[in-house]
């Protein structure tokens, strides 16, 4: 008889590939808590503007109004910067593990003028501590995130989250087990989840890879 596998709750599909990579002893169920929809947007940035991106939405966004940006870029996470290069040929100046993060490194790099796009559910960290130090601040939504909730009636070993914005919605109609370990991609989702109650574990790096490598370690040496 095969030993039983530990399940997983992903709060976002994955690809074939991605699953694949999880140990064997694992069963990855996955399910959309968020869906993302384009929205109509200007997107004229001024000369001593600084562009900030959070999010590779946000990039995607953007990259349907052009395919080349003059100012500099900074923005958060490995996955986003590399987007970046590859859209607009231009290395970030600064890449962030956070928002909290990237606005401190943004305030020590002495820039003047901000702008940044976002998508509607946006978290208040990045625009709080820049305006708090009277930077020029702006700001245009570019894309609309949607919740998705699922009522969930089987137990989990493990869930993995990827935004703060996930977690909201799977909240609405579920709530955090004692008996389930979470999975969080990045601080900023962390210390969400944290905010809501339950402790959970981070991966070393915000990319999708890392949070596989992270959950395979943890069932593999329970």
């Amino acid at each position: 008889m095969l030993p039983e596998k530990f399940k997983i709750l992903s709060t976002k599909v994955l690809t074939k590939e991605h699953k694949q990579h999880f140990s064997t002893n694992l069963e990855i169920i996955a399910q959309d808590f968020i869906s993302i929809e384009p929205i109509h947007f200007n997107f004229t940035p001024q000369t001593n503007d600084l562009i900030v991106f959070t999010s590779q939405n946000a990039v995607k966004a953007v990259t349907q109004k052009t395919s080349t940006i003059e100012n500099d870029i900074v923005c958060v996470g490995e996955k986003t910067a590399k987007l970046i290069e590859n859209q607009f040929q231009k290395k970030p100046k600064i890449i962030g593990n956070s928002s909290k993060q990237l606005a401190q490194e943004i305030i020590k790099a002495h820039y003047s003028s901000i702008l940044f796009l976002s998508g509607n559910l946006r978290r208040d960290e990045l625009p709080h501590i820049l305006q708090s130090e009277n930077i020029d601040f702006k700001e245009i939504t570019v894309y609309k995130t949607i919740s998705q909730p699922h009522t969930l009636f089987q137990h989990f070993d493990g869930m993995i989250f990827f935004s703060p914005s996930g977690v909201e919605s799977y909240l609405k109609n579920n709530q955090f087990s004692k008996n389930t370990l979470i999975f969080a991609i990045g601080d900023t989702t962390a210390d969400f989840i944290k905010q809501k109650g339950s402790e959970c574990i981070i991966s070393k790096k915000p990319t999708l890879e890392s949070l596989i490598e992270t959950v395979n370690y943890y069932f593999n040496n329970k």
